[in-house]
Order: structure tokens, then C-alpha cells, then sequence
């Protein structure tokens, strides 16, 4: 795991012909405003990333978006995950993070095993797309499942 500012290879990412169309919307991604962003935080895996995009202003909260290619799906990314969960709740002090699951998308959904909660039962519109809101504390993931060493 890496921090990094610079949007390269998180932009292959996004825009592999496998990975862009659940991203929603059309035509490439530039996701560097993001990236390049000192407040944001970029975390790039072999196989995938993470970016944490700061809400708030106080480097507390922060949105998750998470960019894996499909041979990074499944155990790989739920690794690199409990990596990113421990830099940003330990390492950077992070108290809150929130992402977004989108209807029909079942891989957007963050695992419950690591501590996220569904903040709300209702999907909204964003931008174009069906999603719900999940959370997760810096408690309750200490006290997930895989922080206990259950999953």
C-alpha cells in the first residue's frame, strides 16, 4: 500500500473497459482533482485503490470510493481494505467513514464483517444513480469480525 498523488494509475483503474461502467456516467474519468487533492487521501494497491475523499473540513470524515480490477475482487480487495481501515482509523485519526452502494451493483456494498452499518434504509438519487449510505466508526471497526480475527 502506497499513498499516492498522483491520478495514473487510479485512472487506468477507473477507466478499464471492466471496472468503468459501474462507475455510472459516460465517457473517461480524470479522477486527478481528486487525487492531486493534499486534503484527500489516495491509497494504491497492486490491484486496486482506495480514495478517501475529506468532508467536513477537519480531516474526521471521509468518503470511501473504492477502484478495483476484477482480479482484485474478492479476497484481495477485502485485505487491501483492512489495510486502508487501519491507516486511515490509526494512522491518519479518522473517525467516521461513508460510501455509497449502488442498486443492482452488489460488489459496491461495503462488508459487514468489517464493521460497516447501513446508515439509513432508504436509496436516493445521485447523480443519475440509486444508492444507500453506509457508515462506519472507528469503534465499530475495532470491534468487527475482522479485526477480532472471526472472518
Amino acid at each position: 500500500m502506497i499513498r499516492t498523488f498522483q491520478a495514473d494509475a487510479v485512472n487506468a483503474i477507473a477507466n478499464d473497459p471492466r471496472v468503468r461502467p459501474s462507475l455510472g456516467g459516460d465517457g473517461a474519468l480524470d479522477l486527478a482533482p481528486l487525487v492531486e487533492d493534499r486534503r484527500n487521501i489516495t491509497l494504491q494497491f497492486d490491484l486496486g485503490a482506495f480514495v478517501f475523499r475529506e468532508i467536513g473540513g477537519y480531516g474526521l470524515i471521509y468518503e470511501l470510493h473504492s477502484l478495483f480490477l476484477p482480479e482484485g475482487w474478492g479476497r484481495p480487495a477485502a485485505a487491501a481494505a483492512r489495510e486502508a481501515a487501519l491507516h486511515m482509523f490509526a494512522g491518519v485519526g479518522a473517525a467516521l467513514l461513508v460510501t455509497f452502494e449502488q442498486a443492482g451493483a452488489w460488489r459496491s456494498r461495503p462488508p459487514k464483517s468489517h464493521g460497516w452499518k447501513l446508515a439509513r434504509d432508504a436509496w436516493v438519487v445521485m447523480e443519475g444513480m440509486p444508492v444507500c449510505t453506509w457508515c462506519l466508526t472507528a469503534e465499530n471497526w475495532r470491534q468487527s469480525a475482522i479485526m477480532k480475527g472471526k472472518h
